[in-house]
């Protein structure tokens, strides 16, 4: 699934819930974590959480301003009004300092609740904040299924270390907020973040299924204070999150003596395990596939992953609480004998034998670009080399053979691109390789030779009798495209954004 931003409700009742096998596994993780005392031991407390996610810290100050002024949480105060927001009570909450704060109380119906706001509650949430973003990293079925039910637990502690070591890169690299200098809005790299990773064992078919919630908490210290993280960095790069972690365990695997299998994608499988077994465990992956077929047919013109996410969604069931471990095992032997699959595994292991060095792939990586891109990103080419050298290398090598090339020569580094409007001075840097910039100097020099010495294909003033004659509505720029292609004596390469533009071109010419 891509990230998801999530309210504090929604964290604070379901990511506490036991999971059959990890049981109440919940840690924080990260810097940002431990300036606010959070990381005081391996399991998290439902009190902390509950003022994390609602903004506040977990002595109750308030740290992020989101739908209220105030500055610290005060059971004190009285009501200013008190009406329905759909199924929730929405309440204007009016503290001691006068100050106005919304909350939803999302279960107003037990009789015992107070009726005072307390983001130490699950039932309170604060009406209009962003308590975090999601990130979910799992295992191939491949994997889980050798981790779970086979019973090799060193994968499911290579799973985890994994998790973490993607949780460190999104605190290292994509944590941001924004802050106001000289009435300018900018983007900041912060380098800290508050994280909580919760492990779960099983899909929601009671699959095998290794994953974890990687919940990136919407508050980062920055030298003007707390403030609330730019998220858009993490919805950018969510491929390379992904394929950070597949890195990861796809190597951290491979290393206890699995061999694996993987596609040009980077998508991978442990070898031996066939893919029948595979499908019998991915009942919920089936289902996914069944509902996104269905939105296909009643939608059009919408992103795949928008599609997909939604499948996801609509054809989530309730997580079976109840289920034990024993239950578990119960379950999947009588599907497959774990036996079966553990020796068909053993009969497939070490017989890789690629060794190819982190820069051999980078220079494959700058290959597979340079087919349809002549310049690209840091981030993109460590994406590529990371999908080509799965099992073999991990970011930090990658990162490594990057700079290597880099200080040689291999790779150039051209100009700064601007990022987007929202954040002005947010730039990020191109790079080449020198045959590439070779070749498109090649081609400038071959349109600075050919300037202006092309003859107009038509005459300005047929053009004109023909726009007007046929195309009379046409706006202004739409006239001098056509103009520029056909009675110049540049020669102009234009995209068509419009069905008339082209249309009129095609009837002309």
């Amino acid at each position: 699934m891509v990230p998801l931003s999530r309210n504090p409700g929604a964290i604070k009742q379901y990511y506490h819930e036991k999971d059959p096998i990890e049981k109440n596994n919940g840690q924080w993780f990260g810097s940002g974590a431990k300036k606010l005392g959070l990381c005081h031991g391996d399991e998290i407390r439902q009190k902390d959480l509950n003022f994390i996610v609602s903004g506040y810290s977990p002595d109750g100050k308030k740290l992020i301003q989101s739908g209220s002024a105030s500055k610290n949480f005060s059971s004190r105060g009285t009501w200013d009004l008190d009406t329905k927001y759909k199924k929730d009570d929405l309440i204007i909450f009016e503290n001691s300092d006068g100050k106005e704060e919304r909350w939803v109380c999302l279960r107003p119906h037990i009789s015992n609740e107070k009726r005072i706001p307390d983001p130490q509650s699950k039932h309170w949430e604060l009406f209009g904040h962003r308590a975090c973003e999601e990130v979910v990293v799992s295992l191939p079925k491949s994997a889980s299924i050798m981790g779970y039910h086979v019973g090799d637990k060193r994968i499911i502690d290579a799973h985890k270390k994994a998790a973490q070591k993607t949780a460190k890169f999104i605190e290292d690299q994509l944590i941001y907020a924004r802050i106001t200098k000289n009435q300018e809005t900018n983007a900041f790299k912060t380098g800290n973040a508050v994280i909580a990773l919760y492990d779960h064992s099983t899909s929601r078919e009671n699959d095998p299924q290794a994953h974890t919630h990687i919940l990136v908490m919407n508050m980062t210290d920055t030298e003007k204070g707390w403030r609330a993280i730019w998220n858009d960095r993490i919805y950018e790069l969510q491929k390379l999150i992904q394929n950070v972690y597949q890195s990861y365990s796809a190597k951290y695997i491979k290393d206890l003596g699995y061999d694996i299998i993987s596609d040009s994608n980077g998508k991978w499988e442990i070898a031996g395990i066939k893919q029948e077994w595979i499908d019998l465990f991915s009942k919920r992956s089936a289902k996914i596939d069944q509902a996104e077929s269905e939105i296909k047919e009643r939608v059009s013109n919408i992103n795949d992953a928008v599609i997909r996410n939604e499948a996801v969604l609509t054809s989530r069931p309730d997580k079976d609480t109840c289920m034990t471990e024993d239950e578990l095992k119960v379950l999947w032997e009588k599907q497959l004998h774990k036996k079966e699959v553990e020796l068909s595994a053993a009969r497939s292991k070490n017989r890789s034998k690629t060794h190819l060095t982190q820069s051999d792939y980078i220079d494959m990586a700058c290959k597979a670009i340079h087919e349809t891109e002549s310049a690209f990103k840091d981030n993109h080419i460590i994406d590529v080399a990371l999908r080509l050298s799965r099992g073999e290398h991990v970011l930090e090598d990658i990162e490594k053979g990057f700079n290597e090339a880099l200080k040689s020569g291999k790779i150039k580094q051209l100009s700064t691109i601007q990022h987007n409007q929202r954040a002005k001075k947010f730039k990020e840097t191109l790079y080449s390789t020198p045959k590439m910039i070779e070749i498109e100097r090649g081609i400038i020099e071959s349109i600075r030779k050919g300037h202006k010495k092309l003859n107009p294909i038509v005459s300005r003033d047929v053009i004109s009798e023909y726009l007007t004659k046929d195309f009379g509505f046409y706006k202004y720029g739409q006239k001098r495209a056509v103009h520029a292609i056909f009675d110049s004596n540049t020669i102009s390469i234009r995209s068509f954004s419009k069905f008339f533009l082209e249309s009129a071109l095609v009837k002309q010419s």
